[in-house]
């Protein structure tokens, strides 16, 4: 129980994933190991080896529109906005170096060959042929005076790129009176009397444009899915074209020696075209969202690909799929689907401590928690592939997971497939068992329609009973409680099947209904310990006993006439709540102890402190004592929109929510900072290398053997305070870092310490040998015939990631 009322700088309110990574094309750093993308305001840098986010630039106040590297210096980072900021950045540092105020929104910034970029601005009011291209010069930590290159260009981002022959930039103007026909140029941007190189017109509305590296072609991706190239080497231009997309082309990319054209679009579909052979392309499909940006890394043999459902795709060069980069995957294009994007629910599995939340369309996926959100893997529910539409008017029937419910090893899902032709859907409601051996979810029962042809509106295990009275025993096999809108409430539970041939031989079967009457049953919720189970009918609410679905107590009607929306059930009180008011209640009493008149939106019980958590339609947010229903505190407009699920991590005071605009925030308050460091650290579903052999440097105490040589002493600590550019090459510190988790003696020669660097100009020599194979530690999961230094790189990068993460913090 909370015993004072905590202020407003007790609590954390952070948004940690589901700000829209696919709005700004990425962008790989020149050492291809890193890949930037944005997410609102934030500039964020994620490991391409790992996947995970690395650091995160926060000084912008209003959304990134677009980044680039520094013309001169490889290692600093130019991202703009439309809070009209240039800023620059060290992006192996993560420090923010100056800033420079264009007094105009930026919407993407191009850095050429030489010592100037080229920004796309436009005026504060957007108007689609009211966009400016300037050159801005750089001398050190000063802007020049800007230069105009060409006005009432078309303020796309994906329109502008420079071409293969230094300052020629290539953009698009909107033909005057004309949208669907475009003016392409191409013009030398240190030329002050803006001659052009190229002026053609393109029939048909651009979208996204791509140079040759090598020659002098552009290539254009149109709204109605043609591609056209255009080489402009000779007196007259020479034109070609393709069509595969059957609707807009999103994304275009040449690969680095300009051999094949890569373009995504709608389609869910990564097409690579043949440069000299249009006829010839390959493709990599299934990629479970539209596509709206491809880039190809400097080495050429990684592709970055953006999805709308908020993945961003590493895929090497010969199209297989590496990893996925980013955090809570969203449902896409609401446009496109016949059914409102509703969350099934916000889970918690103790199993993973993870959350468990809709991923894309027909998918649950789990969430690592902590600071920074990171999807640890998917389940396919619907087994259903996204075909995309023939237009985008159209609405595609894609089947969602509209209810899930989890209890230790079991989850039961409800899933919804709406049919054209037929008004009443399709309902199917499966039950799905973890599977030990195999690490993986297991189809076990299917029923086929749980509630006849009517909706079923809610979905709930019963909590676990434990007893320690001999002469009660505890609950072991799951049970279910359905209800819908047929006015039944119904409970399953597993039984016995022996005519299962499978490896399972129980499966769902249906034990006890009740209903009242004959009103449609909404929510219920069951009571932290199992034993009472809460039904909402339109306005009334039925507080039953879970074993035989009696009513002990007369039922309690909500003093307005709405139905009931949400309930949440304490260890000694309920709470109903509609869209006009909320009620708390003691069992046993028709009488309403609490009654206020917000519009609550949702609410979730923690039977540890005995509070509720409210969340009202006004994105205000209430930690209310279930004793005596009195706020211990609150908190106003924590989000850009309303709540519509939540959930409490065990034994603390966190708390995840997530709102309609698909945006997963935390909120942590500073009496759960013990339980913090537990629920930030997930546990991983597999076991690695890495991982065990930090856990056997932890768990067991290998005596230190007396050494005069600084490497035990100081070499962790050498690493933390030294500045990342002047460390030593990665292969060569590896082995002695490996060394001190062990607490092992491994020689370390002089010129290699990295503990007191005088300058950052002086560049640190390379260390020594690494001694002989009998004092160097084997890795456990190798086998004893390999030491540290044939280790995966991937591993070591891995490693270095968290030393330079660490040495940030």
């Amino acid at each position: 129980m909370v015993q004072c009322n905590p202020t407003l700088s007790d609590l954390r309110v952070q948004c940690v994933s589901g700000s829209e990574l696919y709005k700004v094309r990425p962008l790989f750093t020149p050492c291809s190991k890193y890949l930037v993308c944005s997410s609102g305001t934030n500039v964020l840098i994620y490991s391409v080896a790992s996947g995970h986010l690395v650091a995160t630039l926060s000084k912008h106040i209003d959304d990134v529109t677009g980044f680039c590297i520094h013309p001169i210096n490889p290692f600093q980072l130019i991202s703009c906005g439309r809070d009209n900021f240039l800023r620059f950045w060290d992006y192996t540092e993560r420090k923010l170096l100056y800033s420079k105020n264009t007094n105009v929104a930026i919407f993407g910034v191009y850095a050429s060959s030489k010592d100037y970029i080229v920004v796309l601005s436009n005026p504060t009011h957007p108007n689609p042929r009211r966009g400016f291209l300037r050159r801005l010069e750089l001398e050190g930590r000063s802007l020049d005076a800007d230069s105009l290159i060409a006005q009432h260009v078309y303020p796309n981002p994906d329109c502008v790129a420079f071409t293969s022959k230094p300052n020629l930039i290539a953009f698009i103007k909107l033909q005057r009176g004309s949208r669907s026909v475009c003016r392409l140029y191409v013009r030398n941007a240190t030329d002050t009397e803006r001659s052009d190189v190229l002026n053609v017109i393109v029939d048909g509305e651009v979208r996204c444009l791509a140079t040759h590296p090598t020659s002098d072609c552009v290539a254009v991706g149109l709204s109605d899915g043609f591609i056209k190239l255009i080489h402009w080497a000779s007196d007259k231009p020479a034109f070609s074209s393709c069509r595969w997309h059957s609707l807009s082309v999103a994304g275009l990319c040449f690969n680095r020696d300009g051999s094949h054209l890569l373009s995504v679009g709608v389609e869910a579909v990564l097409v690579k075209w043949d440069a000299n052979d249009l006829y010839t392309r390959d493709y990599l499909p299934r990629l479970g969202a539209p596509l709206t940006h491809v880039v190809v890394s400097r080495c050429g043999r990684l592709r970055a690909v953006t999805a709308t459902n908020d993945a961003v795709y590493i895929i090497s060069s010969n199209s297989e799929v590496l990893r996925n980069v980013g955090g809570f995957a969203r449902n896409f294009d609401p446009g496109l689907s016949a059914l409102p994007l509703r969350p099934a629910a916000l889970l918690y599995d103790p199993r993973t401590r993870s959350l468990v939340a809709n991923g894309q369309p027909g998918c649950l996926q789990w969430l690592s928690v902590g600071r920074s959100v990171r999807c640890l893997f998917n389940l396919d529910i619907t087994s259903q592939d996204y075909v995309s539409p023939s237009s985008l008017s159209q609405t595609v029937p894609l089947a969602q997971v509209c209810l899930a419910s989890l209890q230790d090893r079991w989850l039961a899902t409800v899933e919804l497939q709406p049919l054209p032709d037929f008004p009443t859907p399709e309902l199917r409601m499966k039950l799905w068992e973890f599977l030990d051996k195999e690490q993986k979810f297991s189809l076990n029962t299917v029923v086929e329609e749980p509630h006849g042809e009517f909706l079923v509106n809610s979905l709930n295990f019963r909590p676990i009973m434990t007893s320690s009275s001999a002469e009660t025993p505890a609950m072991t096999s799951p049970s279910l409680a359905t209800t819908g809108n047929d006015g039944n409430l119904r409970l399953w539970s597993l039984v016995s099947d022996p005519d299962d041939v499978t490896t399972s031989n129980f499966r769902l079967s249906m034990t006890s209904s009740a209903s009242f009457h004959s009103l449609p049953a909404g929510p219920s919720c069951f009571s932290p310990c199992g034993i009472r189970l809460a039904v909402a009918y339109s306005n009334a609410v039925c507080l039953y006993t879970s074993d035989s679905l009696s009513l002990p107590d007369a039922p309690v009607y909500h003093p307005t006439q709405t139905p009931v929306v949400g309930l949440a059930v304490g260890a000694d009180s309920l709470l109903t709540y509609c869209r006009t008011s909320a009620v708390f209640w003691r069992p046993g009493s028709p009488i309403a102890t609490t009654t206020s008149n917000r519009s609550v939106t949702a609410a979730v019980y923690n039977a540890t402190n005995d509070l509720y958590c409210v969340f009202t339609s006004k994105k205000d947010f209430y930690l209310i004592s279930g004793s005596d229903f009195r706020p211990v505190f609150s908190l106003r407009n924590i989000c850009d929109s309303p709540i519509v699920a939540a959930v409490f991590l065990p034994g603390s005071l966190n708390i995840y929510f997530l709102t309609e605009s698909q945006r997963l925030y935390r909120v942590q308050h500073s009496v759960a900072t013990d339980t913090d460091s537990e629920t930030d650290t997930p546990s991983l579903p597999t076991e690695t290398p890495l991982s065990n052999l930090l856990t056997l440097s932890k768990s067991q105490c290998i005596p230190k053997p007396p050494s005069s040589t600084p490497s035990d002493s100081i070499l962790l600590p050498g690493f933390l305070s030294t500045s990342i550019t002047i460390l030593p090459p990665l292969t060569d510190i590896a082995p002695h870092f490996f060394a001190s988790l062990l607490n092992e003696s491994v020689p370390f020669t002089e010129s290699s310490s990295i503990d007191s660097p005088t300058d950052s100009s002086d560049m640190p020599v390379n260390p020594g040998p690494v001694g002989t194979r009998s004092n160097t530690p084997n890795i456990i999961g190798y086998g004893e015939d390999v030491t540290i230094d044939q280790l995966d790189f991937d591993i070591l990068d891995v490693l270095m990631e968290g030393i330079y993460k660490n040495h940030d913090d």
